[in-house]
């Protein structure tokens, strides 16, 4: 895999548990 798309996933991981803690 590349590391861009490593970043990019983490990327997103963190930013649907930023809207998750938000949400609730």
């Amino acid at each position: 895999m590349k590391e861009r798309e490593m970043k990019t996933r983490w990327i997103v991981v963190v930013a649907v548990a930023i809207v998750l803690c938000l949400a609730s």
